[in-house]
């Protein structure tokens, strides 16, 4: 008995070790939509038992007369990413939707204090911008609640 308890212990070490994050990485979490979809669940589930708040915000590019081809839809969409990763907090979630379109998952947030995500977003984007300036974010808000009653 002493022996698989000890087993147990190992195991749980080796667990930990190969649970935690590789590197140290500043801001949001990036995940693949797939694995989005599975924190979305996971959430949806957390809100009905705990009460939490969670806001589901969709961050789209907004290309005002620009051309669009693919170059320049993957340079600002980079530019996109690294904006949420820096101005969303640690304990939020986000993916790439489509090229033009990411979703941020916001954890325990009133929908008042998105609106402050989404001028962090923008500020951040701003700074990164060194093309053209005729590209803008559009940004829809719902609560996780809402979106998982539709």
């Amino acid at each position: 008995m002493g022996e698989r308890t000890s087993q147990a212990a190992g195991a749980i070490e080796d667990i930990k070790y190969r649970l935690r994050e590789k590197e140290s990485i500043e801001g949001a979490y990036y995940c693949t939509y797939p694995s989005f979809v599975d924190v979305y669940h996971v959430f949806g589930r957390m809100m009905e038992r705990t009460g939490m708040s969670v806001f589901l915000m969709l961050c789209t590019l907004n290309f005002i007369n620009i051309e669009t081809d693919d170059e320049n839809q993957k340079y600002y969409s980079e530019l996109l990413r690294e904006s949420i990763q820096k101005a969303v907090r640690k304990g939020d979630f986000y993916t790439r939707y489509n090229i033009q379109q990411y979703l941020v998952m916001l954890i325990g947030i009133t929908q008042e204090n998105c609106t402050l995500v989404s001028k962090r977003i923008n500020k951040e984007f701003n700074k990164r911008l060194t093309r053209r300036k005729n590209v803008s974010i559009d940004y829809y808000v719902a609560s996780l609640g809402e979106v998982c009653n539709d």
